[in-house]
């Protein structure tokens, strides 16, 4: 009774060690991509205060960070997916 309840408890940790690993790499990958859109908003932002235009840029640097931040999340994702291969 006592081997199983170890093998039982040695079961549910290393589920619990799967959860809080992918739950730290969605927040991470949150964390990414909302950085990214925000540094290109804040970036064209600057861009059109010192330019004087109204928005252009802020658009064009919202883009530019969106399109960074999700490539980054794809680069990111191939990357665990093929360490997770890697592993079995």
């Amino acid at each position: 009774m006592l081997l199983y309840i170890s093998i039982l408890g040695s079961v549910y940790m290393n589920l619990w060690q799967q959860i809080f690993k992918y739950l730290g790499l969605i927040t991470y990958f949150g964390i990414l991509v909302s950085t990214s859109i925000f540094l290109g908003y804040l970036g064209g932002r600057f861009l059109d205060n010192l330019f004087g235009v109204p928005m252009i840029f802020t658009i064009i640097g919202t883009a530019i960070g969106a399109i960074s931040g999700f490539y980054l999340l794809y680069k990111t994702a191939m990357k665990f997916a093929d360490s997770e291969d890697n592993r079995g």
